[in-house]
């Protein structure tokens, strides 16, 4: 009955959706960025259903894999806003942009 469970546990993954997307929206402060953090969520949970067992857990799955996709989408923004730096600064000789453990750095031009 393999077809059942996956059913089942569709459905209650979906039961989620209001509880996830009020948290996406306090973590993001906005709603265009909420639906895409829920759209993302939903999207690795389908990829991944096999991996969740017994339905009691399914909401912190969910929760754990929204907090997962909002660090992910924080870090691309970092490393966007690093290279825009990087690039700001790429005519200055030796320009460094620190940004805790990224470094943007461009060698010496040679005379």
């Amino acid at each position: 009955m393999p077809g059942k469970e996956n059913d089942a546990r569709a459905e209650t993954i979906l039961a989620c959706f209001e509880a996830l997307y009020r948290s996406a929206f306090r973590l993001t402060g906005n709603k265009a960025q909420a639906e895409d953090l829920v759209q993302e969520t939903y999207l690795r949970a389908w990829r991944s259903l096999s991996e969740l067992h017994g339905l009691s857990s399914v909401q912190p799955w969910m929760f754990r894999i929204l907090r997962t996709v909002f660090i992910d989408q924080l870090r691309r923004v970092q490393e966007a806003e690093v290279g825009d730096r990087c690039q700001e600064n790429a005519g200055r000789p030796g320009a460094t942009v620190p940004t805790g453990s990224i470094r943007c750095e461009r060698p010496a031009k040679s005379r």
